[in-house]
């Protein structure tokens, strides 16, 4: 299986599953041993395009999130809107150190 192909089939099994056997892994993935697994692994996980931890003894991997692979309307509205509470807070920060600030008169 190619690069492309391999990295959006881990996005879609670390997406739909929170542990992973090695067994199933290897099996979904087409790779061979444990240690090319584990070596593909690392480097999902170094690029953050899958953040979990593998456990060597259990033989598997925890997923904690994954990287979206799409972004659409709804998480646009979605940023946008968590960006304008974040303004607002900023603003509110902004005036509470301002008024600290602000010498006696």
């Amino acid at each position: 299986m190619e690069g492309a192909a391999l990295l959006k089939k881990i996005k879609i099994l670390c997406e739909c599953n929170k542990n992973l056997s090695y067994e199933t892994l290897k099996k979904e993935l087409n790779i061979g041993t444990d240690d090319e697994l584990e070596k593909f692994m690392f480097d999902i996980l170094q690029s953050k395009t899958v953040i979990g931890t593998l456990d060597g003894v259990k033989k598997e991997l925890k997923v904690t999130a994954t990287e979206k692979r799409e972004f659409d309307r709804k998480d646009w509205m979605k940023l946008k809107n968590n960006l304008g509470i974040l303004l607002e807070n900023l603003n509110h920060i902004k005036k509470n150190i301002d008024s600290v600030c602000q010498p006696d008169e």
